[in-house]
């Protein structure tokens, strides 16, 4: 839970002034301003407390920022907004110079679900692959997230599983008084259940249901940030001793929201992680890289959810069908673009957005009509792909 000054002023101290607050004067009612964790840190003393505390019922953290928090749409005090713009920018806004520098340096990357980081050099071929992989599967092993998982379900006890399911039949997004007045009630009625499982770090782990099986849960919260810190460090290790220190990172723009049965995609943050350990990222407009073939560079990639065969029939006929992993038929189309913009500046016409105006329906309307008022109709022709 997140506790910023007018929080503290509105909901604990009951004051009804809510402009133009003193957080010292706030802050000071219930807390010890002077104390050694309150004070202000870094060289200069520019990491200060600001108005802002997270706690999860047991432990207090103290937010300190180097900047003072303002409203929207204030002039000044804010954090700089040009931070991100400046570290992820597109290829298509660097210059000719730009893109020629990083030649034999780029590395081509395409995010996805299972894999989080598929990564293939610009020099890769067939007989020399320079490609790595970073797999969701990879993830939860080095980040043990599989196994707390595991260990929260198996070890959760019966009444905390039915106080759970009685709790989820209610609301407590409802802006309804009603409703929200019998979620508060049973609410009340399953907390001290709750609070004897979530709130019990003292005693130890049990693998049955009959000898208290409680976990410490701040503790593998902790566990958990420690390890994914640790994970993002050998990521970018393994990035360097495959590709070089001076390696390019040209991601693309692919973002997913959450499904079910799946992890959220770390879109946003790994960028920003691989651009704090020191690597220079670029954007990528993925628009059709993923639904074009790379071999014959016209025909779009058919998508299937079974295999029909496990075996592959290869005719002679023209052009010849094969299996693509999405992976990398998207990574090798980034090559065509890549090459194209070091080549002519632009990118290939098959990877562009139509400009092209929408027609409206009465313009639909008026060519329909034309082409039915001609004497022969124009016969369709079936794409050979």
């Amino acid at each position: 839970m997140t506790i910023d000054t007018y929080i503290l002023n509105a909901q604990i101290l009951k004051n009804s002034i809510i402009s133009h607050l003193d957080k010292e004067v706030v802050w000071g009612a219930v807390l010890d301003v002077t104390s050694k964790a309150m004070k202000p840190q870094r060289e200069r003393k520019v990491t200060k407390f600001r108005g802002t505390i997270y706690t999860d019922g047991v432990g207090v953290s103290v937010l300190k920022q180097n900047y003072d928090t303002k409203k929207k749409g204030g002039s000044s005090g804010g954090k700089p907004n040009s931070i991100e713009a400046d570290e992820f920018q597109y290829i298509e806004e660097l210059g000719k110079e730009d893109l020629l520098a990083g030649v034999g340096k780029c590395v081509l990357i395409d995010p996805g679900r299972r894999d989080l980081l598929y990564c293939m050099h610009e020099k890769s071929t067939v007989e020399n692959k320079m490609i790595c992989r970073y797999t969701s599967n990879q993830k939860a092993i080095e980040t043990k997230s599989r196994k707390f998982r595991k260990l929260r379900n198996n070890l959760k006890r019966d009444e905390v599983i039915a106080a759970e399911l009685s709790l989820s039949h209610f609301k407590s997004s409802t802006v309804n008084k009603d409703k929200f007045v019998e979620y508060l009630q049973e609410r009340a009625k399953v907390i001290p259940v709750m609070k004897a499982y979530y709130l019990n770090e003292d005693r130890p782990a049990a693998e049955d249901q009959g000898a208290d099986g409680f976990l410490p849960f701040r503790k593998m919260k902790f566990s958990s940030f420690i390890n994914q810190q640790q994970a993002d460090k050998r990521l970018a290790k393994k990035l360097r001793e495959r590709f070089g220190n001076d390696a390019i990172l040209i991601l693309d723009n692919w973002s997913a929201g959450n499904i079910k049965y799946h992890e959220s995609i770390r879109g946003d943050g790994m960028r920003r992680m691989l651009a704090k350990e020191g690597f220079q990222a670029y954007l990528l407009d993925e628009f059709r890289t993923s639904s074009l073939c790379p071999s014959c560079q016209n025909g779009e990639l058919e998508t299937f959810k079974k295999a029909v065969t496990s075996t592959i029939e290869v005719t002679a006929k023209v052009p010849l069908r094969r299996l693509w992993n999405c992976d990398i038929a998207a990574t090798l189309n980034f090559r065509h673009i890549l090459f194209s913009m070091r080549a002519n500046g632009e990118r290939p016409e098959r990877f562009c957005k139509s400009k092209k105006p929408l027609f409206t329906g009465s313009k639909r309307k008026n060519m329909s009509s034309s082409s039915a008022s001609t004497s022969q109709p124009t016969k369709r022709q079936n794409n050979p792909l």
